[in-house]
């Protein structure tokens, strides 16, 4: 005996089932002659929900997966070496993320490697910032403490004058970092 065809779906039934298997409805003989139904229409174009803005695909998933292995493998073999990745891995991922969504946005969609070259970009940038950020620090410190020995242990305002000193160097630092990453935002984000 041949599979029954329901006449609500169109899907194929085993002989001997009263109900079909995927719309549930009720099997009777003459559905195996009967004609598969036409499917609904679809909704309109208007009706249908927005696209997801913040949506990625296998390769940003991909991406995110063997960053987060290698950060975890690392993690298990040397603690302290992995939190000094992530650190300027993170805002590298964040940012990876945000300049393909705005690439996206402009109708302009990245490709596996170019994914890749914009995280190890972004990756060198955080830690071009962190050793700045880090020498600029450094040297405040050392004024600080070369001032005070040059003082003798007694005078505490040239410590205050130290500090003043690190924080004036840390202004012009700040003003071209930023100036650089606005640079490479729009570099990257703008179309081609």
């Amino acid at each position: 005996m041949n599979a029954v065809n329901c006449s609500n779906c169109g899907a194929q039934s085993e002989p001997g089932f009263a109900f079909c298997w995927l719309c549930k409805a009720k099997l009777t003989p003459q559905d195996d002659s009967a004609p598969p139904a036409v499917p609904p229409p679809l909704p309109p174009a208007h009706l249908s929900p927005p696209p997801n803005e913040y949506s990625f695909g296998l390769s940003g998933l991909m991406l995110v997966v063997t960053l987060s292995a290698v950060f975890f493998g690392l993690f298990v073999a040397a603690p302290g070496l992995a939190i000094l990745l992530a650190i300027p891995a993170l805002p590298a991922l964040i940012r990876t993320a945000l300049v393909v969504n705005r690439r996206a946005s402009l109708g302009r969609e990245s490709s596996a490697s170019e994914r890749f070259a914009l995280f190890f970009g972004s990756f060198g940038v955080s830690v071009v910032i962190l050793l700045v950020v880090f020498v600029v620090g450094f040297g405040t410190f050392c004024a600080a403490c070369l001032a005070m020995y040059s003082a003798g242990g007694e005078d505490e305002s040239l410590i205050f004058l130290a500090a003043i000193a690190g924080l004036v160097a840390l202004i012009p630092t700040t003003y071209g970092l930023s100036y650089w990453v606005r640079w490479r935002w729009r570099k990257d984000t703008t179309p081609q």
